[in-house]
This record gives structure tokens, C-alpha cells and sequence, in this order.
């Protein structure tokens, strides 16, 4: 059966529903992508190339992931190393906290917590990264509606390429989230939430149902 809603996706779950919404259009009434993990067309070139020569692993995201700390002595533990990160040194403590839970889960040998998702699996995420994002995106040129919001200070979302979004797909609205960064769902919740409705209400009553 088909569920036709708005769609709202941040990061590498936005590429994934842009890829879907390309293919199948019928079973969206609009996309909203928050900070979608695009990068500009040389960048997916030479990511392309590193997965056809079977150099995923030398990606900085890949090492990165398998290098991840996967056990802690306890929630606390967890919740302390977290914040010590630089990526979340914005969040909110009641946000990190319920991060931190559910990223963590009962060891399953020894005791303490463990990763819910385990650094190899992060890894693969990155090694299979697509990369043919922008033929997807000729897909949805004067489709459905599309909302992008950015964050201000996003390293993952560049300027240059929510501009050259902007370009190939007139269907598009465009915010930012002034002062955050790539997550700025986490960061900016009020904010975001209040971009999404008012989009949302501004749409024909067929597209926002």
C-alpha cells in the first residue's frame, strides 16, 4: 500500500528519501531534507572512484567510525564522553542524555554497555555511500514540493551546494537555521520545528495532507 505524507529526513536519511522520491514520486506530497549529506558532483567523483578501486577504508568517515569507542561502564560514562565531544557541544544536556541512552545498550558479553550499532556497521554505512545522488536530483526538477533547510554553520551541507540545489530544482524552498550547525535539529528543535510548520501550512492542501 502507498503512504503518501510529507516527508522529514535529516543527513544520510535524506538522501535515501530524495533517492526514493526520485523513483517513485506518486508516494510523496513533499520532501523536506535537513542538511542531506550531498556533496558537490567532483567530491562523488572521487568517492566513486575509492568504492570502484576498493579504498573505502582509507575515507577519514570510515576510519573514523572504526576507531569508534563502542563500550562504557555505564550511562553516566557514556553520557560524560559524549559531551566532551566537540560535535555536541551545543546539545542541550536533556537532549545528549536521551542520546546517549539510545546509542547505548547492555553489553552483550562482560558487563556495561555497549554501541547499539556496533562501529563496523557505521563503517559500512560510509563505505556504501551513493554517489550518484545528483541524477536523483534531475529526477525531482519541478516535482513535488521540496523544503531545504541548512544549518548556518554546516560542514556537511555546503554553501556552494545548497546553491547549486537551489539551481537545478526550482520546486525548491530554501531556509537556514542561522548559528548551528549539522544538527541543528538537536540544537535548534524550536526553531526547526517552527520552519517545517509554517512550510507545511504554506502548501496547497492536496501537498501538506
Amino acid at each position: 500500500p502507498y503512504m503518501v505524507l510529507p516527508i522529514v529526513v535529516l543527513s544520510f536519511g535524506g538522501i535515501a528519501s530524495l533517492v526514493a522520491a526520485a523513483c517513485d514520486p506518486q508516494r510523496f506530497r513533499a520532501l523536506i531534507l535537513l542538511d542531506p549529506t550531498i556533496f558537490e558532483p567532483p567530491a562523488m567523483f572521487a568517492l566513486g572512484l575509492m568504492k570502484l578501486f576498493g579504498l573505502q577504508t582509507r575515507m577519514p568517515l570510515v576510519r573514523g567510525a572504526l576507531n569508534r569507542r563502542a563500550r562504557f561502564a555505564s550511562l553516566d560514562e557514556a553520557y560524560a564522553y559524549w559531551r566532551g565531544k566537540r560535535l555536541f557541544a551545543d546539545w542541550p544536556d536533556e537532549s545528549l542524555r536521551l542520546y546517549a541512552e539510545s546509542m547505548t545498550r547492555p553489553a552483550a558479553e562482560g558487563d556495561g554497555l555497549e554501541l547499539t550499532w556496533s562501529p563496523a556497521w557505521e563503517a559500512r554505512g560510509y563505505q556504501t555511500v551513493l554517489t550518484t545522488t545528483w541524477r536523483s536530483v534531475r529526477h525531482l526538477r519541478g516535482g513535488l514540493p521540496i523544503l531545504l533547510v541548512r544549518g548556518g554553520r554546516s560542514d556537511t551541507l555546503l554553501p556552494a551546494t545548497a546553491a547549486r540545489l537551489r539551481r537545478a530544482l526550482p520546486n525548491l524552498d530554501y531556509a537556514e537555521v542561522d548559528g548551528h550547525g549539522h544538527l541543528f535539529p538537536q540544537t535548534a528543535p524550536d526553531a526547526t520545528r517552527a520552519l517545517i510548520t509554517d512550510w507545511l501550512q504554506g502548501l496547497p492542501e492536496s501537498a501538506s495532507r
